[in-house]
């Protein structure tokens, strides 16, 4: 950048964030680590929404956003950002996400990511921030994340919420703090049982769990934070509009940060072929292979069904007995008003003119 544009980007700097340079432990050095700073947010739902507008909003200047669904009515009055155009169109939430940044600091350099985390990509996707957000809904994805930050380094905020509750926790691994395997050991989803099956959750929960979060991505780019505030548990009652601090002890024995065994990093990763999303009447199918849609093509050769929205990103069609099929231009899909597999995959076939078996 020459000394014309740079001296723009101070200007317009000072006039944006005129009264964060007030603020005493930022000023102008503050707000120039800011805009260096790089951050990834896994998940753009609730919390990730949340997080990812008040980090722009703050001063970070670049953020990548990995979400591998789509925007859905349902997740309108949770969420930020996202608006009732994006539901119907089915735009992928990282697509979403974005734009809307965009539209507030067009400065900021955005990355939407329509992908789903896992251990063959994780490394990829999240090295090379100084941060790591979780906005994800499982405990497998949190796992990986968990892996990634303790081998190489990097912190990242854990956060949760559920009802009325939430948590939020930094891991910071260059102060030896403790991470998620010391306090959560290894337990995966598929041992939990569908949680958001009987979970709903209240957004004022969602927006003081993101503040915290947020609060802590910003003071470790400032410098600001301590190693007591990684060992600090962050506990949220909406309800009662409580907030209390547990402080938590590292784990010599611990499998990942104390033995450096990165299970969930190191496990063959194969995703399966067709399963009911958690929570929803809908299955999720993943082909074996990318594949790469041409959306025209797949419009030409549809014999029955109704056409609901067609986009860069995904096509929305209503097939005979009411099901919808949002399919991706990688191929994955999901399938609306069912959880049976096998149907999942014959309507699939359908739309796409692929045809998947599961294997039994």
């Amino acid at each position: 950048m020459d000394r014309s544009k740079r001296r723009h980007s101070l200007l317009r700097d000072v006039e944006r964030f005129s009264r964060l340079f007030l603020v005493k432990e930022i000023g102008i050095n503050g707000i120039s680590k800011l805009r260096s700073a790089k951050a990834v947010i896994v998940g753009c739902g609730a919390t990730g929404t949340h997080v990812a507008e008040l980090l722009v909003r703050s001063g970070f200047g670049e953020l990548s956003l990995i979400d591998k669904d789509y925007v859905d009515v349902s997740n309108l009055y949770r969420t930020s950002l996202f608006t009732e155009d994006n539901a119907r169109k089915a735009l992928p939430k990282a697509v979403a996400c974005a734009e809307a940044l965009r539209r507030i600091d067009s400065s900021v350099r955005v990355n939407p990511i329509v992908a789903k985390l896992n251990p063959a990509n994780a490394e990829d996707l999240l090295l090379g921030h100084d941060i790591i957000i979780d906005g994800t809904d499982n405990y497998t994805a949190r796992l990986i994340i968990n892996d990634v930050s303790v081998k190489h380094g990097v912190p990242w905020v854990l956060t949760g919420v559920g009802t009325w509750y939430g948590n939020v926790w930094l891991v910071n691994p260059k102060q030896g703090t403790p991470c998620m395997r010391c306090v959560y050991g290894a337990v995966r989803d598929d041992e939990r049982g569908n949680v958001c099956d009987v979970l709903g959750v209240v957004p004022t929960a969602v927006s003081l769990v993101a503040s915290i979060a947020a609060g802590l991505a910003i003071e470790y780019v400032l410098g600001l934070a301590n190693p007591e505030t990684s060992r600090t548990y962050f506990v949220v009652d909406a309800k009662r509009f409580r907030v209390d601090a547990l402080k938590l002890v590292r784990r010599e024995d611990c499998v990942a940060c104390g033995l450096r065994r990165f299970e969930f990093l190191n496990k063959e990763y194969r995703e399966e072929l067709a399963k009911p999303v958690c929570g929803t009447k809908a299955v999720e199918v993943n082909p074996p292979k990318p594949l790469q849609l041409n959306f025209h093509e797949v419009l030409k050769g549809l014999k029955t069904g109704q056409v609901l929205s067609v986009s860069e990103y995904t096509l929305r069609v209503r097939v005979t007995g009411g099901l919808v099929v949002t399919v991706f231009r990688d191929g994955r899909a999901i399938v609306d008003g069912t959880t049976n597999v096998e149907k999942a995959l014959e309507v699939y076939g359908t739309v796409t003119g692929t045809k998947l078996r599961q294997e039994c």
